[in-house]
């Protein structure tokens, strides 16, 4: 089930960001404990805090490697599965916003001093970041029901 924005925001609110919002919501299904999906996350805010590719996105990506990875050397029909899920879901959210970056996103650059929370003041944290988030979980939901 997809979180509402309002869910989202209440994440936001605890201090959470949106590759956090998005692993943590399918923790257990990756065999992640909360915990540890908010941790191995931590460090995707604000797109790795440069700007950079939307830590939802990169969320995504832990995710689908989490659920389809190869661990076997190798397994090059594992490997194929995975890259054609990654390829799966860069087209789908492509399909829903022109571009994956943090910055472009959200239209300012986090990794300015100060522009985050020029961003976050002008509402866009509010107005853009759930409903990327949202889609991020939405294209995963279907994609891990597969």
């Amino acid at each position: 089930m997809v979180p509402t924005s309002e869910d989202v925001l209440q994440e936001f609110g605890k201090g959470f960001d949106c590759g956090q919002v998005v692993v943590a919501h399918f923790a257990e299904r990756v065999g992640l404990s909360r915990e540890e999906a908010l941790r191995v996350s931590a460090a995707f805010g604000g797109g790795f805090g440069e700007g950079s590719t939307c830590g939802a996105v990169v969320g995504a990506m832990v995710v689908l490697g989490l659920a389809y990875g190869h661990t076997v050397a190798g397994d090059e029909a594992q490997k194929g599965l995975m890259a054609a899920k990654r390829v799966e879901f860069q087209r789908r959210f492509a399909q829903l916003h022109p571009c994956s970056t943090c910055k472009d996103l959200l239209g300012y650059d986090v990794s300015v001093p100060g522009e985050f929370e020029r961003a976050a003041a002008d509402g866009a944290v509010v107005r853009v970041c759930p409903g990327v988030v949202r889609d991020a979980i939405g294209i995963l939901e279907d994609m891990l029901g597969q």
